[in-house]
């Protein structure tokens, strides 16, 4: 027996105890969910690198269907960790008084020099970062000579369904535009 439970036992009768036992039991296995990384529907969780999401789905194998910034996702229980309580958000940054800065960066890689699996690599990479920063526009540098790189880029853009349309820069043909 449990020294807490026999110390309560002891202390309060035998009518009181069992249900003492069973609260006991069941903050026990909570806590052991915890440590064994399970997870039920509506979890606030984290994933590391990716953030923070909710759990939508339980499924089978110890997986699950997690949305995270407006994307669905399953993940394994050992990716996951219970999410900490949220912050108190901070007040955004100010506006910048100069009217001539661009209302909206736009992101560019630059893959000259790379190999065609090298520059898919980055440019994977490159695409999940943009997504996770939010950004809509991107220029991918693959340069004019050959053209492998440019066919191998523009191969991977069509096959990802977060890519609503891609572009060759008119006036700049080792330049492809990409829309988020």
């Amino acid at each position: 027996m449990d020294r807490h439970l026999r110390a309560y036992w002891i202390g309060h009768g035998a009518a009181e105890a069992p249900l003492l036992f069973v609260s006991l039991h069941q903050a026990g296995l909570k806590e052991a969910a915890l440590r064994k990384n399970i997870f039920a529907v509506g979890d606030r969780v984290h994933i590391a690198t990716l953030g923070t999401g909710i759990v939508r789905e339980v499924r089978n194998g110890g997986r699950y269907l997690i949305e995270l910034k407006g994307r669905s996702m399953v993940v394994t229980g050992s990716q996951l960790e219970p999410a900490s309580e949220r912050r108190a958000t901070k007040p955004p940054d100010p506006i910048p008084s100069d009217p001539a800065a661009p209302a909206a960066a736009s992101r560019a890689l630059d893959l000259h020099g790379q190999t065609v699996p090298e520059a898919l690599e980055a440019l994977d990479a490159f695409i999940n970062d943009a997504l996770l920063d939010g950004c809509d526009e991107l220029r991918v540098i693959h340069g004019r000579s050959g053209g492998k790189l440019k066919w191998a880029v523009h191969g991977r853009l069509g096959q990802l369904p977060s890519v609503r349309a891609f572009r060759v820069d008119p006036a700049n043909p080792g330049v492809t535009h990409v829309r988020l």
